[in-house]
C-alpha cells in the first residue's frame, strides 16, 4: 500500500492517498504535540473534488481502520492551527 506523509505548520490539505483495494487497513499517525484540529477526510465520488470528514483529532493519535469500499481517497485537512508542527503518516 502506498503512504502519505509529511508536515503541517499552518491550516492546509496533505496529498491524497488513494486505496484501490476493498479491506485494506488503514492506519493513521498523528504526533508533534502541535496545537491544531486535523481532519480525516474522504472524497466523496472517487475524483470529484468533494470531501467530507470521517474522523476529526485535536492531538497526537496513532490508531487504524478497515477501508469498507473499492477505490477510496483519502487526505488530512488542518482546519485550525495554533502552534507547533504536525508531522502526519
Amino acid at each position: 500500500m502506498a503512504t502519505v506523509s509529511g508536515t503541517f505548520t499552518a491550516v492546509g490539505q496533505s496529498a491524497v492517498l488513494d486505496v484501490v483495494s476493498l479491506g485494506e487497513d488503514i492506519t493513521i499517525s498523528l504526533s508533534g504535540g502541535a496545537t491544531a484540529t486535523v481532519e480525516l477526510q474522504r472524497e466523496k465520488v472517487p475524483y470529484s473534488g468533494a470531501w467530507a470528514p470521517i474522523r476529526t483529532y485535536f492531538g497526537d493519535v496513532e490508531t487504524s481502520f478497515r477501508q469498507e469500499r473499492k477505490n477510496e481517497r483519502y487526505r488530512f485537512n488542518v482546519t485550525s492551527y495554533t502552534t507547533g508542527t504536525v508531522t502526519y503518516s
